[in-house]
């Protein structure tokens, strides 16, 4: 896990000229998860302040999955060096906060505060049956 607004904050130490690309629109694919006639991508910067408030949602696997689609505006240079820049800050001693949660342990995070991934399970997971939800009336 890294921290998303420190990993921001580092950006005009190590490449000022890449600072002010995390506002800009990208293209996210949305993986199947669309209706019938809508764009199988959306459109979103990877950072807004909000309410004073920097949020940050950043996927570089959907970001270059929505590639795929031909009518998608392809990467800039200047956008793969961002998000190679993203990854290795957030890879790094500096801001890197690693964790090894124990079975029955769960932990919960803010996408938009937060960035994170998780390694392969040691053990195989339990899958579970979703719960009824009650229709509304």
């Amino acid at each position: 896990m890294a921290s998303s607004a420190a990993l921001y904050n580092a950006l005009p130490e190590q490449r000022p000229d890449l600072a002010a690309r995390p506002f800009r629109r990208y293209c996210v694919d949305r993986r199947e998860e669309h209706a019938p006639g809508e764009r199988p991508w959306d459109e979103a910067p990877l950072a807004v302040w909000h309410d004073g408030r920097l949020s940050i949602r950043y996927d570089r696997l959907l970001v270059e999955s929505a590639q795929r689609f031909r009518e998608v505006p392809r990467l800039e240079a200047a956008d793969v060096e961002l998000f190679d820049l993203l990854d290795a800050l957030a890879e790094s001693e500096r801001f890197r906060l690693d964790l090894d949660l124990e079975v029955g342990e769960v932990l919960l995070v803010n996408n938009h505060a937060v960035m994170h991934r998780r390694e392969a399970y040691g053990v195989p997971l339990r899958h579970l049956a979703p719960a009824a939800v009650p229709a509304l009336a």
